[in-house]
């Protein structure tokens, strides 16, 4: 069963990407067609491509995965393999855009303008571990049997889950991430925050950005903030940035914490100039 291909119509003019989707009508797949499939899509790819199917049983998902990430094929092409066992979702990103990526870059430079100010020590900066595209596993209720691989995870090194994580992804996708939202926040106790990136192409390749910021709001719920990237506020307002708390960054720790109150940050400002750098010099497209 080959997936539909539904892009948008800006997608289906430029290919910037597609968006292949499972058909609903179609009998399940087997593990092993499942597989194959995949294979296949990631092999024919030529740009940035994202699969999804849908109502993939929990025992299912886990051994594609497992499969997957094990086919050099696969490694080669730089895919970001996702199972959110709940609701049954299986997501693979494959050659993601340089838009996409573009938060790596600015959260390795907070964390050095973090040292540079000594917000953090030392000691502090040698824990602080920031990867991309790690497995994890090991959620819990009924997100137990998802896996993820995310686009950005800050953690104090030592500690199985990330405390700080960071989606991105182009609008089509955007449900998809805040439905993985809900993985690290509700099928983990250690994550803080949650960051989804939301990329939008519009005419004339001009590109908005939005950003959603979910926390903990410590009563078993969650509270969501919002930014603005592109068209960038005429006036920024100075809470134009993401903040969080050095406690929460390195929760779990085995080092002593300096001043654990104090608050960091990830201005938007910088996440601003890296994007528009990207999108005229990389991608020949322009913020909106």
């Amino acid at each position: 069963m080959a997936p539909q291909t539904t892009p948008s119509q800006s997608a289906q003019e430029n290919s910037t990407r597609v968006l292949r989707s499972a058909s609903r009508e179609q009998p399940p797949l087997s593990p092993q067609k499942l597989f194959e499939e995949i294979l296949h899509q990631v092999a024919e790819a030529q740009n940035f491509t994202e699969l999804v199917y849908h109502n993939v049983e929990p025992e299912d998902g886990a051994l594609v995965c497992k499969s997957l990430r094990a086919n050099k094929q696969v490694e080669r092409r730089s895919c970001r393999i996702n199972f959110n066992a709940f609701p049954g979702t299986l997501r693979v990103v494959v050659m993601p855009t340089e838009i996409h990526d573009v938060h790596q870059r600015w959260a390795i430079y907070s964390a050095g303008s973090w040292r540079e100010d000594d917000l953090i020590t030392p000691d502090e900066r040698y824990e602080l571990c920031i990867g991309v595209g790690t497995t994890f596993t090991g959620f819990e209720g009924i997100y137990q049997g998802s896996s993820k691989e995310p686009d950005l995870f800050m953690r104090a090194d030592v500690i199985e889950f990330p405390a700080i994580v960071i989606e991105s992804g182009w609008s089509e996708s955007f449900p998809y991430l805040r439905n993985d939202k809900d993985v690290w926040m509700l099928g983990s106790s250690v994550v803080e925050v949650t960051i989804l990136l939301k990329w939008t192409e519009l005419a004339r390749k001009r590109v908005k950005g939005d950003i959603e910021v979910w926390r903990r709001d410590g009563s078993g719920g969650l509270t969501m903030e919002q930014h603005a990237i592109f068209p960038q506020p005429p006036h920024p307002l100075p809470g134009d940035r993401i903040e969080f708390t050095k406690q929460q960054l390195f929760k779990g720790s085995d080092i002593s914490i300096a001043n654990p109150g104090t608050t960091i940050c990830l201005e938007l400002s910088t996440l601003r100039r890296m994007a528009k750098q990207l999108l005229t010099k990389r991608m020949g497209m322009q913020p909106a």
